[in-house]
């Protein structure tokens, strides 16, 4: 019996080290996303009228087309055709899409190409940031639980500065794990809420795609 927990003593002692790296490349990954999150946020802000502008335009299309003004939306979008999305230099990962979908209409299976692998790049970023609050606590407990064993060590036999040391990398490593899912919840609220709305949007283009391609045939 006591091999056995000397054996299980050791393993846990062992898995201090690359717990706590864990937690750093975490923390780091977290940083990372924070960048990237706040960049698109920026992208957003800069061009929120001129989406607006452009689902107005999806939306005078769709009435022109269920009431089947052919005249209207013809003086609408007969000269340049479907109407592109807002020129922007800068683009997020949606606004490229949604300028591929639009450039592509033609094509429905490209189209549905295009708009797949957009919804598994987002779900993809989605999960890495689930993950993100998911290991955090995890590995942050592990990094808690592990040196408490030594300190206890060290309290029995009078050590007070082992038992301090081992304490300190409990609570960091705790602290730091809470930090690591408190980045990642927050992101991915975030970007939840903006995929939701990009994927209205999106949707609401292809529906129109198709509109138009009908449209275009009773002419």
């Amino acid at each position: 019996m006591s091999v056995l927990a000397d054996l299980f003593y050791q393993i846990s002692n062992g898995l201090l080290i690359p717990v706590m790296l864990y937690l750093l490349m975490d923390l780091l990954r977290g940083c990372w996303f924070i960048g990237v999150v706040l960049r698109e946020w920026v992208i957003r802000l800069r061009c929120r009228k001129s989406l607006l502008a452009y689902e107005q335009q999806l939306e005078e299309l769709r009435i022109a087309s269920s009431r089947n003004e052919e005249d209207q939306a013809e003086r609408n979008f007969g000269q340049n055709g479907f109407p592109l999305p807002p020129s922007i230099k800068k683009k997020t990962p949606f606004q490229i899409v949604l300028q591929k979908v639009v450039e592509y209409h033609q094509d429905p299976i490209l189209v549905e190409k295009y708009s797949v692998e957009f919804q598994t790049r987002r779900n993809e970023f989605q999960e890495n940031l689930h993950m993100l609050v998911k290991t955090g606590p995890m590995f942050g407990l592990m990094g808690t639980l592990i040196p408490l064993g030594p300190a206890l060590v060290g309290l029995a036999q009078g050590d007070l500065e082992t038992m301090a040391s081992n304490l300190i990398i409990a609570f960091a490593t705790t602290v730091v794990g809470l930090l690591i899912s408190f980045i990642g919840l927050s992101l991915h609220t975030i970007v939840r809420r903006w995929y939701r709305r990009d994927a209205i949007l999106l949707t609401f283009a292809v529906e129109r795609i198709g509109s138009y391609a009908e449209m275009e045939n009773r002419r």
